[in-house]
């Protein structure tokens, strides 16, 4: 099942914050091209605009997260 598209957050006047309007485009560009964030990734996302999540830290937690094993040889 696709996650829902991100309701970006908004500022005072109901406007959505410019990093939350990049955040919405880029998911809904890859829903556009078929691909759908698994609801880790777009939490994990959902932290970074908040400023809860760095995006050094993400980075880390991908790369970690989809590192191959090294081949035993």
């Amino acid at each position: 099942m696709p996650a829902k598209p991100a309701t970006p957050p908004t500022e005072k006047h109901g406007r959505a914050t410019p990093s939350a309007r990049l955040l919405a485009s880029a998911i809904a560009s890859q829903q556009i091209e078929g691909l759908h964030l698994n609801p880790q990734a777009a939490a994990e996302l959902r932290q970074v605009e908040a400023g809860t999540l760095s995006p050094s830290d993400l980075r880390t937690r991908l790369l970690e997260r989809h590192r191959r094993p090294a081949s035993a040889g």
